[in-house]
């Protein structure tokens, strides 16, 4: 790391050169919604410990923010953009085509959820397919799909406890609760039988519903009473953001999904489901022509915003192993461009 934190000391001491013409006073970050937040967290930071002015941050869906990203150079086009996956070869495709061929990419966490449950609960691990037949608006029976009317988890599953099924989950706008229907919900319902023999479409919009009976109940997560109502429901699960659910302890625990706990290493390594990386693509073609742009890429890869104790994990983020981290920030500052032509 030594060389790399030498290339960027002598880099952050430059401004941008007399020689290139500046396309704008300010950069601009286009996101996913799930990264809105965390953008936010560090356009103030950058501000405030560079001494720039905020960029602007536009958030968007991930599919939409790397189309703005790869539209094209100069002041139309953003120079940042945070997204929950990675670009598509037919996306990278796109920006090659469109003039951009020096992207640097940077994996700074992920974005992951815990199922949490009472500690003496007698459930402590769950598949995907179990959480969709708890709390999927229809369920098999035989060949047919019927309205869930499921109302103990053993119904969901023999070998399980006969105990209530209570799930609370984010309000049906948060992008915490989208991205766990695509995590966990549309997964574990794809793989029952009966939903197979629907047409692709169909499928994937009846993976999406879920129940409205009552046994599936809404939190919004800024409610400052939401950890007393959780932990006073001893019979009930919560879905949540796997970085905040310590507001939870210790009454309440996360359980595994698939079998993996949700510590750093499993996610890092894959092994746990409800989880996906987040990704910073940088401009680099534009690091000439907009003031501040190595700050930036510095203080979003900084420790103090990644770190286990860094001030992301407040906006959803859930770090890196330190080795992976040390990886994905050497990358980003030494501006190391991805390959826009092989297939990944």
């Amino acid at each position: 790391m030594r060389s790399a934190w030498l290339l960027v000391a002598g880099l952050l001491t430059a401004a941008v050169p007399a020689h290139a013409q500046q396309i704008r006073d300010h950069l601009e970050v286009v996101t996913s919604a799930a990264a809105f937040g965390l953008a936010a967290e560090v356009s103030e930071a950058y501000a405030e410990h560079f001494r720039q002015q905020p960029p602007k941050v536009i958030r968007s869906g991930s599919g939409a923010a790397i189309a703005t990203f790869c539209g094209g150079l100069g002041s139309r086009f953003p120079d940042v953009a945070l997204t929950s996956r990675r670009m598509s070869d037919s996306e990278r495709a796109r920006c090659r085509n469109n003039g951009i061929r020096q992207i640097v990419r940077a994996k700074i966490g992920y974005e992951a959820y815990a199922v949490l449950a009472h500690r003496d609960f007698p459930i402590d691990n769950l598949s995907r397919v179990a959480l969709y037949g708890a709390v999927g608006q229809f369920v098999a029976d035989g060949a047919s799909l019927v309205p869930n009317t499921r109302t103990s988890w053993d119904d969901v599953a023999s070998h399980m406890p006969s105990e209530p099924i209570n799930v609370f989950v984010p309000s049906a706008s948060a992008p915490s609760w989208e991205a766990f229907v695509n995590l966990v919900i549309r997964p574990g319902c794809q793989k029952v039988p009966a939903m197979q023999r629907l047409e692709i479409n169909e499928r994937l919009r009846t993976c999406a519903r879920v129940r409205t009976d009552g046994r599936l109940g809404r939190y919004r997560a800024s409610d400052p009473d939401l950890p007393d109502m959780l932990c006073n429901q001893p019979k009930a699960l919560a879905v949540v953001d796997l970085a905040n659910h310590q507001r939870f302890a210790p009454a309440m625990q996360p359980i595994k999904i698939d079998g993996a706990a949700p510590t750093v290493a499993a996610i890092s390594q894959g092994r746990y489901t409800a989880a996906q990386p987040l990704y910073a693509y940088v401009k680099a073609q534009h690091y000439d022509h907009v003031p501040g742009f190595l700050y930036y890429v510095d203080e979003l890869t900084s420790k103090r915003a990644l770190g286990r104790d860094g001030y992301l994990r407040d906006a959803g983020v859930t770090p890196l192993t330190e080795a992976e981290w040390q990886k994905q920030r050497s990358m980003a500052i030494s501006m190391i461009p991805i390959s826009l032509t092989d297939t990944e």
